[in-house]
């Protein structure tokens, strides 16, 4: 599930869980300023927008909202790759 590699570690250890899935926070707040920035300049945000960001390099309209853009920068990790986050 949806975790925190410094708090699931011991849990990835010790077996009680498999894997996590996380973002990097300074990715996303990376593409939530580039978005600002497209914004401001007049540009507009649609699917296949290209953020400079890795896994913001094609947004993806959510279903069921006008302004809602998703990209594809989950990360995962599990006992043998937790310590690299």
């Amino acid at each position: 599930g949806t975790a925190v590699p410094s708090v699931a570690s011991g849990y990835l250890t010790d077996g009680s869980i498999d894997k996590i899935f996380f973002w990097d926070p300074a990715m996303a707040g990376e593409a939530q300023l580039q978005i600002a920035l497209m914004l401001v300049q007049g540009g507009k945000i649609e699917t296949g927008t290209n953020l400079n960001v890795p896994g913001y390099e094609s947004l993806t309209k959510l279903d069921g909202y006008d302004n809602v853009f998703v990209g594809n920068a989950a990360l995962e990790a599990d006992a043998n790759t937790v310590s690299q986050y």
